[in-house]
């Protein structure tokens, strides 16, 4: 039997334990959202992206999804305010303290316009 691709064992993940809501923190402009839609998970979702720009495309990605729902804030512990490190590359925006770890694993790439 072939490999499945990442996607794909999520997708069966997904239906083999009957999740009917995905909550999808730190969403960016919806690409995991997109990609379970893409393998065929029809259920609820949740996404949360508190960075205006990426969550323009978010709420463009889920407009005519009405199992998608999309917000622009924070998910936290405590209701407050908090600074965000904001990243060239907003996929790795956090209110945490970006360790050299990260900084050795992530590549520094050049924004698209």
């Amino acid at each position: 039997m072939a490999s499945l691709s990442p996607a794909d064992r999520r997708a069966r993940l997904l239906c083999t334990h009957d999740i009917d809501l995905v909550v999808d923190v730190g969403a960016n402009a919806g690409q995991y959202a997109s990609s379970l839609r893409a393998v065929g998970y029809e259920r609820r979702i949740a996404s949360f992206e508190p960075l205006s720009e990426p969550y323009r495309g978010l709420a463009a990605a889920s407009a005519e999804d009405a199992a998608w729902d999309s917000w622009q804030l924070a998910l936290g512990a405590r209701t407050g305010i908090a600074a965000i490190n904001i990243a060239e590359d907003t996929r790795n925006s956090s209110v945490l303290a970006v360790g050299e770890h990260h900084l050795r694993a992530v590549p520094t790439r050049e924004r698209s316009a």
